[in-house]
Parts: structure tokens; sequence; C-alpha cells
């Protein structure tokens, strides 16, 4: 009788353990269809966490948004390099102008936002403090020496005139422009200016555009008879005088990860010949997942311009796929038909950049 119960033990124990390995097989193929899945949801929930901005983001991202000089940013440099007419006296007769380029006249840049407010949709309002610094270790030139240039404020000023002038005025105002083209002193060069460089990035008063300002105010720009390359703003009361801008920050979009979608209070611009809608990133960053197919949009404020940019090659660094963005080299080369001008104005104007 003990053989039988043996074998019949023996049975028991080969099912039990039939059982067992069948439970870890069907968890095993389990873990095989749901693991992976549930890896990837974490990583792309962890790599969300670093890249939208959130009230409830960790204290390095948000450090990271709010400013470009938390602990372990790397240096914000804007370097500058200026065309000098070396032989202006010359031009004025007629010469072709020999230009010579100067610098780079290197700045720190800065970076703050302030009264952040964040809306339910996924939205972020802010007013921007951004300003520069000479960094005189890294400049090569001599930023008080003068430089000769275009005067493309006055150029500008004049076409408007010219523009406005009735037909039978042409030949007067075309007489004005010549006087003012031919006029010079110690301070004023006719359709040229000559500036220390400094003058011509941050600022200076153009003393031919005041005396216009005197018989046509109309003519002159927003800024009056006040001139600057790029803008430095002078102090936080300034800054936060400005209206704000509105970014989404891809919290329920990350196709929209960082998109600028109101510039200071504009969310179109009119000045150029093709309105233009205030479209794409400020280029600090690029939504997740891009493939060589994808075209990345970047707003420049500084230009008040839209422009593409297209997958031009694919690179390796330290074994790791990168893709390398140009800009669109033509209109032709625009996806986005019926979107404005794609980013490019051709139009008269001294500020068709």
């Amino acid at each position: 009788m003990a053989a039988p119960a043996k074998n019949g033990c023996l049975l028991r124990g080969c099912a039990i353990a039939g059982l067992v390995f069948l439970v870890l097989g069907i968890g095993a193929i389990v873990c095989g269809i749901v693991l992976p899945g549930v890896v990837r949801n974490k990583l792309h929930e962890g790599i969300l966490e670093n890249i939208v901005w959130t009230p409830h983001s960790p204290a390095s991202v948000d450090a990271r948004y709010r400013n470009n000089s938390f602990p372990g940013a790397p240096d914000d440099l804007y370097r500058v390099w200026l065309f000098n007419i070396s032989n202006l006296d010359d031009v004025r007769q007629g010469a072709k102008p020999i230009l010579v380029q100067v610098g780079p006249y290197v700045h720190r840049a800065y970076r703050e936002k302030h009264e952040v407010l964040w809306s339910y949709d996924g939205r972020v309002r802010f007013k921007d403090y951004n300003y520069y610094t000479l960094d005189t270790n890294l400049t090569t030139a001599d930023p008080t020496a003068p430089i000769a240039t275009f005067n493309l404020a006055l150029l500008g000023v004049l076409a408007k005139l010219h523009a406005a002038t009735s037909p039978r005025l042409v030949p007067f105002a075309d007489l004005l422009m010549q006087i003012i083209s031919s006029y010079q002193d110690p301070d004023m060069h006719g359709l040229f200016v000559v500036k220390p460089a400094l003058e011509l990035l941050w600022g200076y008063e153009d003393k031919l555009l005041k005396l216009i300002g005197r018989v046509a105010p109309a003519a002159l720009p927003p800024t009056g008879a006040l001139v600057s390359l790029m803008q430095n703003v002078s102090s936080l009361e300034e800054a936060l005088a400005q209206n704000a801008s509105i970014f989404n920050t891809g919290q329920y979009n990350t196709s929209k990860l960082w998109n600028v979608e109101v510039d200071h209070g504009y969310s179109q611009i009119t000045s150029w010949p093709c309105p233009e809608t205030v479209r794409g990133t400020d280029a600090t960053q690029f939504r997740p997942g891009l493939t060589e197919n994808d075209k990345l949009t970047i707003y420049v404020g500084d230009l008040l311009q839209t422009r593409d940019l297209v997958v031009n090659r694919t690179v390796e660094l330290l074994g790791i796929k990168l893709l390398r963005y140009w800009l669109v080299s033509s209109l032709s080369d625009v996806q986005d038909e019926g979107i404005g001008c794609g980013g490019f104005c051709q139009g008269d104007g001294s500020h068709n950049a």
C-alpha cells in the first residue's frame, strides 16, 4: 500500500510544480508585454517633469526657467561684430565702401522672468527682464572706438517721407534729401553715422532725426530720435512696465512645448509687408521625440520674425545620434504656405533683415 501513496505524492508534487511554472511563465509573458510600457511611461513622465514648467516643477527646473544664472548654468554670451566703413571720405566722393569687420564685442546676457502666472490651460504669463553687460576680458575690439556705418534709421525716415509726399512736391523732397545727405559736422554725417560701438549697439540720440522731428514728427519711429541696434533694459522697473509675454508650457501638448504665443503684448506682427502670427519657440528648447522629418519653427523676437529650421544631417556624439538643424535657405523650402510669408518678407525698408 505504500507504493501507490508514494506515487500519488509524486504526482501531486509534479502538478504543483507544473502549476508554479505555468504561473511564472504567464507572469513573465505579462511582464514582457506590460513592463516596457510602464517603463516607457515612467521615462516619459520623468522627461516631462524636467522640461515642462509648472507651479509644481522641481526646484532645479523652476530655477532654470526663471533666470539663466542658476547654479551650474552655462555662460550666456552675446557676441556682436560690426562693419566699419574705413574710407568714408572717399565714399562721399563716390568711391566703393571698404568694409572692415570689427569685433567681437562680447556681452554677458542676463535673463529673468518676473510676475509669473500660470493658467489652467497649460500656459504661463510673465514679464522679461533681459540686460547685457560688456565683458572686457573677452572683447577684442575697443568699444569706445568710432564705427562708421550707414544711418539706417535716417534712411528709413527719409523713405517714409518720400513715399508720403504728393507728386508735385517730390522735387522739393528730393532736394531736402540731398541737403540732408550732404550735411555734416563733427556730430552729423548725413546718410552715415559715426559713433562708438557701444552707442551704436545700445542707443544714442540722432541729431538729424531730431531736426526732422521738429517739422515732421509723424515720420519718426515710436522711439523718436533715439536709435539703437539692440535693446538693453535699464532697470527692473522698466521691464515691469512693459506688456507681458505668454508661452505654451507644453503641459497638455508636448508638440507646443515652450511656444511663444504673445510677445510683449503682441500676438500678430503687422510692421512687415506680410503680417506674421507670433509662433514657434524662442529657440532655447524644443519638443522631445524629434525625427529627421520634423521641421522646427523659431520666433526671433529681436527681428520680430519667425524662421524655419530643417534637418541638414545627422551626427553622432559619444555614440548618441543627434540632429543638426539649419535655417531654411529660401522661400521655396517653406512648407507652411498660407501662414504669413513663412517667416520671410520681401519688402522695402531699412529693417528688411
